[in-house]
């Protein structure tokens, strides 16, 4: 499980600055607001994607929605293969609402430019 895990940071920190932040059940992953957690089981790692619509994966556990534009995907990873193209573009479209480039319309403001340095 550590190699799909370190597999999954690898193609997430390619998208931009990632934290990891250890909770009790998950781990959550965050750039601006929480965007992605994963919990670990004993052979597989269940990834959780927020995005703003319902999408389909061959690795989808399920969906829940939260609101009209709310879901989350959770999606079972059993290997580091398992990061496959299909997933990758599913996490570059989490990833960019934990930048909440869908509130900003693709843009950070200058606020937040600022904040982050």
């Amino acid at each position: 499980m550590r190699r799909t895990f370190d597999r999954l940071l690898t193609v997430l920190r390619s998208m931009g600055p990632v934290t990891v932040v250890p909770q009790t059940t998950r781990i959550a992953l965050m750039v601006d607001v929480r965007f992605a957690h994963l919990v670990v089981r004993q052979a597989s790692v269940d990834l959780g994607l927020w995005l703003t619509r319902r999408a389909e994966h061959p690795r989808m556990r399920r969906v829940e929605t939260l609101g009209p534009r709310t879901h989350v995907l959770t999606i079972r990873l059993e290997r580091p293969g398992d990061v496959d193209p299909a997933l990758r573009s599913l996490l570059r479209e989490s990833y960019a609402i934990g930048r909440r480039q869908h509130l900003l319309g693709g843009e950070r403001t200058p606020r937040q430019a600022r904040s982050r340095r």
